[in-house]
């Protein structure tokens, strides 16, 4: 009964009718962190397709008026810029926000029609991919699709739209292109690379549709070799047509630790791929929420990429017997891991996994239903280990990901409303001509958005905000003088993943280094051997004591004002750690 259903060709209207169910408690969810600044950048905006994600800028002057005001962090890199060119998923936006600005209820339901016409999109793709497979495998694949408990945050977040949308584009660019390779159907042939096009107009997560194009051409066309290089010239010409106008325009990524363009780059995108790569392909197989993982200390990174490494290496010995067997699962094994390559370009995340998850659920339909059939490519411990495996991912990707999803569809409802709530106390009480001192916070990315959510809604904020550290661990304050406040966060001011976003380790820094803001001086103290800094004094132009300096910090559930060391004294904060669960979920 239950493979018949999966096998019925009118599958996909139950699956995007339980997609969009599951996923429907996030149509309360409101407005979210950067949402109000895509809002008041729309509201300023010249016309309907003016960039909403970052614009291209002299960074120099950019980068020093925005850490004086606070709202890019003291320890940015002096060329920071991420600026990203969407304007199809900006267009989508600005009508929105000039036509709706406050229907965010109709905004989220839009996000939902786009869930709704990927999933319908990738279960027709996953039909045309499984060779002798049953039918029932391919409604397997689509139903972990429609459920993944991935896709939430992204379907949740309407900063996060263009993940969604252009995913949509790019599981069609592919669905067009088999049509027209297989079927013969040559108007297949102008839709494809139009469709690959929207894609990669409506969020660079798209580029990861070309690693399954390459994937098609390798194991699934059956033309000539030369042949199939002549059908991948149109994409490819999209492609690089996209890649040579981004860059002229000036839109891309310097800077940063945590967006790494790997063409002027290439060693620093190298070194982060091998730590980036087993991640997103751990959020894919096993049941790790690597979203919240980016909010650990830095110093869990090794052990958790030993360990997905570990896991990684099982699933591919498991997979092995039936790629072997099976060209299909060559497809999908390789289209993956190739469409994950673009993907390491950033900070792990499950809104980079909406293309390469569909070849991961195709993946997992597979060796389960080989183990539903006997398993009999395995043996011994290799079939129990296929039957450990194919349970697991029975239960993470099936029964906890359909109970997770509703959960995770508002997760960032629950974090943006801590980060609100948490700028209300960090700003209470200061004065609009006053420096506020914000001596720690859960990361920088944090403390950048209380400030920045505040100014999108008009609200009150101080002349200037500085916001000292990111991170959960102790903070030691040395008082040298009246004017002298030495910072010293234990494990370095970079001590939390996140705060890569503003510096990349190509970005080292040097002892005597300073940043001179308005009435502050910062001058780096101390680095690591990698060079990122590890202690700071600041020097103020007022004795600390003043009225027009304002210190507060955080104890991990609050926070407050905050009485610095007379001088000559030395002061630690110890913060109770929180747990990132508690805040997303």
């Amino acid at each position: 009964m239950l493979k018949r259903l999966l096998a019925s060709r009118r599958l996909a209207v139950g699956l995007v009718a339980l997609a969009v169910l599951l996923v429907s408690p996030s149509l309360t969810s409101g407005f979210q962190t950067e949402d109000y600044m895509l809002r008041a950048t729309s509201r300023a905006a010249t016309g309907l397709f003016t960039n909403l994600f970052g614009r291209p800028s002299a960074p120099t002057w950019e980068n020093y008026r925005n850490k004086d005001f606070g709202v890019l962090p003291w320890l940015a890199a002096e060329d920071w810029r991420v600026a990203f060119w969407r304007p199809v998923s900006s267009f989508l936006h600005n009508v929105e926000y000039r036509w709706l600005p406050e229907r965010s209820l109709v905004m989220h339901a839009h996000s939902l029609l786009w869930l709704a016409a990927l999933v319908a999109v990738v279960s027709a793709l996953l039909r045309r991919f499984f060779g002798a497979w049953p039918d029932w495998v391919a409604g397997f694949a689509a139903l972990l699709y429609a459920i993944d408990d991935g896709h939430g945050l992204a379907v949740g977040w309407l900063a996060n739209r263009s993940a969604l949308v252009a995913a949509t584009f790019g599981a069609a660019a592919l669905l067009a292109h088999d049509r027209w390779r297989r079927d013969g159907r040559s108007a297949y042939g102008l839709l494809a690379p139009a469709l690959l096009g929207l894609a990669l107009l409506s969020a660079e997560s798209a580029l990861g549709v070309v690693g399954f194009l390459v994937a098609h051409a390798l194991f699934v066309d059956a033309a000539p070799a030369r042949r199939r290089v002549l059908a991948a010239l149109p994409w490819a010409a999209v492609v690089v047509a996209w890649s040579v106008s981004y860059r002229l325009q000036g839109y891309g990524a310097e800077g940063s630790g945590a967006y790494v363009d790997p063409f002027t780059e290439p060693l620093e995108f190298l070194r982060q791929a091998v730590v980036r790569l087993p991640a997103l392909l751990f959020g894919l197989f096993g049941a790790a929420p690597i979203d919240v993982l980016a909010l650990l200390d830095a110093s869990f990174v090794p052990w958790l990429t030993a360990v997905a490494y570990a896991f990684l290496l099982c699933v591919g010995w498991l997979l092995w017997p039936i790629a072997r067997a099976h060209e299909c699962v060559r497809f999908w094994a390789s289209g993956t891991l190739l469409a994950l390559i673009p993907a390491c370009t950033a900070l792990p995340a499950e809104r980079m996994l909406f293309i390469p998850g569909i070849g991961a659920c195709a993946l997992v339909a597979l060796l389960v239903a080989e183990v539903l059939s006997g398993g009999l490519r395995w043996r011994g411990v290799a079939r129990r280990a296929a039957s450990a495996l194919a349970v697991l991912w029975l239960f993470v990707h099936g029964v906890a990901s359909a109970a997770l999803l509703p959960v995770r569809s508002r997760g960032l409802a629950h974090y943006s409303a801590w980060v609100d709530a948490s700028g209300e106390q960090a700003f209470r009480g200061a004065g609009a001509d006053q420096q506020l001192v914000i001596l720690n916070t859960l990361d920088h990315y944090t403390g950048v958005m209380m400030l920045a959510m505040r100014v999108a809604r008009e609200q009150t904020v101080p002349a200037h905000t500085r916001i000292v550290h990111g991170g959960q661990r102790a903070i030691s304050l040395r008082r040298l003088d009246p004017f002298t406040l030495v910072v010293r966060p234990a494990g370095g001011f970079m001590g939390t993943a996140t705060n890569a976003v503003y510096r990349s380790p190509s970005r080292p820094m040097r002892v005597g280094q300073g940043f001179q803001l308005t009435g502050v001086q910062i001058v780096v103290t101390a680095v690591d051997a990698a060079g990122m800094p590890l202690e700071a004094a600041l020097r103020f132009a007022v004795p600390l004591e003043s009225s027009s300096v304002r210190f507060v910090a955080w104890d991990g559930r609050r926070y407050a004002p905050m009485s610095l060391p007379p001088v000559g004294a030395q002061k630690l904060v110890r913060p109770e750690p929180v747990d990132p669960l508690a805040i997303w979920l």
